[in-house]
């Protein structure tokens, strides 16, 4: 990650896999990359981690909040398009929706997310057309 990482800092335009291993260090070839990129990382966990490890303190006063977040989109195809409710519209909107957990510390009035999920839209069952009988010809 480290080598990926640095070798993303280096490059400028367009980033592809072939760009990241011509920019990266030694152990950055491209067939190592695309394994890299195949592999499933649970984020929310490392997230956690670097969280307690670096941000948390023993006295300190931490709240773990819940909020789903709405972002406003145009296209079409994207994965997770739908309709959201959005508080600061005050109506339905075409968008992405997503639930965020954040542990907040009080002292310092800083949040840190350490879990989110993209919610997917409720697929909506089409209403059954009743079937006309057909005529026959003339």
């Amino acid at each position: 990650m480290r080598v990926l990482i640095l070798a993303l800092l280096c490059l400028s335009g367009r980033v592809t896999t072939l760009g990241l291993s011509r920019w990266a260090e030694r152990g950055g070839s491209h067939r190592t990359l695309q394994r890299w990129f195949q592999t499933s990382i649970d984020w929310s966990q490392r997230l956690w981690v670097v969280v307690k490890e670096h941000l948390v303190t023993g006295d300190g006063v931490y709240l773990l909040a819940g909020d789903e977040v709405m972002v406003s989109k145009a296209g079409k195809t994207t994965h997770g398009l739908g309709r959201f409710y959005s508080s600061l519209a005050q109506r339905s909107i075409t968008g992405l929706s997503f639930l965020v957990l954040s542990l907040i510390d009080v002292s310092q009035r800083r949040s840190y997310p350490v879990c989110w999920e993209q919610r997917l839209p409720v697929a909506q069952p089409k209403p059954a057309v009743p079937s006309i009988a057909k005529r026959g010809r003339g």
